[in-house]
């Protein structure tokens, strides 16, 4: 889990770093929430959970036709049929995805407008099993100035599986725009990843705010 908050972290940290660019004309960035559905195999062992996305994008004036760069996360709930094959308590599983896409937009009227996009992605996935347990922390009283061990309950990670494969997306959207260079959005795209016993297959519907 380190490793994916590190990258989360940074990727957020870039994304923040680059929101200067949208003041230019052909540069800006997107922000979403949402909630995503496993499909296939994977709806079989997992329910669907939250989704975030944040992104930049390349969108030439005089073109209907730019490229949007995005970082998306989503988390899935393991099913207790699942979790009765290890006989374990909990779990969660996740993926997170750095995707590049080609974006076509068609502005119906002044009061929305419709897009269409796809492209290829690096996706990294991770399964863990939980049990319930006990931790000891240590908790100071400023007051007394004192510090002793305080037994809390904590998830036990007692098994864990990931990889990371590349897969492909494509989905649509329809916008409302709120000023000249922003806009609301609503997204529905299908994430297809090619992993060696079969493939991961996912859809987000995102909520989300173009600038």
């Amino acid at each position: 889990m380190n490793r994916k908050r590190f990258l989360v972290t940074t990727l957020a940290l870039a994304c923040l770093a680059a929101l200067p660019a949208s003041a230019q004309a052909r540069w800006g960035g997107n922000v979403a929430l949402g909630y995503g559905w496993p499909l296939g195999d994977a709806a079989d062992r997992f329910d669907g959970n939250i989704a975030f996305a944040a992104g930049l994008a390349y969108r030439p004036e005089a073109w209907p036709v730019g490229m949007r760069f995005e970082f998306q996360w989503n988390e899935f709930d393991p099913k207790g049929s699942y979790l009765d094959q290890f006989e374990v308590g909990d779990g969660n599983a996740s993926i997170w995805s750095i995707t590049a896409n080609v974006e076509w937009k068609n502005r119906v009227s002044r009061s929305w407008g419709y897009y269409l996009i796809g492209g290829v992605g690096y996706y990294d996935y991770e399964l863990e099993l939980t049990e319930p347990g006990a931790g000891l922390v240590t908790v100071c009283d400023p007051w007394w100035g004192i510090c002793y061990p305080v037994l809390v309950p904590v998830d036990q990670v007692i098994g864990s599986y990931g990889g990371s494969d590349f897969g492909l997306n494509a989905g649509a959207g329809v916008t409302w725009p709120i000023s000249r260079t922003s806009e609301f959005y609503i997204e529905v795209r299908y994430h297809w990843v090619d992993k060696d016993n079969g493939s991961l297959q996912f859809v987000p519907l995102m909520l989300g705010f173009k600038f």
